[in-house]
């Protein structure tokens, strides 16, 4: 099961950062650095609230367990996602770095730099596009994504871009839930860290 937090979260900053998987070389007494890069890099977003009434902060307890995944929105501050349709998969089994996709409003403009999750089997992999890409008169689209793709998806399985969340385990610093007292909690702050 996936505990998705509500939509309307008072989020002051986001830190979105990559987990690699590539292999790094280094000689041991000089000589070029070589990296390897390998399927299977992924997101992981350090998320920080606004104080909260303790009373309110009760809500977000459910942080604290240990085997359940969360799900959260992605905040884009500034940028307009406007309709971007109904975007889904087009053609099963892709891999590499980049994504067919079909169901987008025709003329739609995918931004670099805006997340795109596609959901597997019930659970979503993020990617961000590497680059533009603009769906044609049909509504079809090759977008550029990082990291590499890491799961096959089915021909037409969803794609998140008018509301997208990361999908992963929590992780949580020892202070996440500081009281003020009598009380405010002062903030609190946790990462998604993407399982697959």
């Amino acid at each position: 099961m996936v505990l998705a937090l509500p939509a309307d979260l008072d989020i002051v900053s986001i830190y979105p950062y990559p987990i690699t998987a590539r292999n790094e070389q280094r000689p041991v007494f000089g000589g070029p650095v070589w990296r390897v890069k390998r399927m299977g890099a992924r997101w992981a977003i350090a998320f920080a609230l606004a104080p909260y009434a303790y009373t309110d902060a009760l809500d977000f307890t459910d942080l604290e367990d240990e085997d359940e995944r969360v799900s959260v929105l992605i905040p884009q501050p500034g940028l307009d996602i406007g309709n971007p349709g109904a975007p889904v998969i087009d053609g099963a089994g892709q891999k590499g770095n980049q994504y067919a996709l079909r169901g987008l409003t025709a003329g739609y403009t995918v931004r670099k730099g805006q997340w795109l999750p596609v959901i597997i089997g019930g659970q979503r992999y993020l990617y961000r596009a590497r680059a533009a890409a603009t769906a044609d008169g049909t509504g079809r689209a090759i977008v550029p994504v990082r990291p590499m793709i890491r799961s096959a998806a089915l021909d037409g399985a969803t794609v998140e871009l008018a509301a997208p969340r990361i999908e992963g385990f929590v992780k949580m610093p020892q202070d996440a839930f500081k009281v003020s007292v009598p009380s405010m909690v002062a903030g609190i702050s946790f990462t998604i860290e993407e399982t697959a």
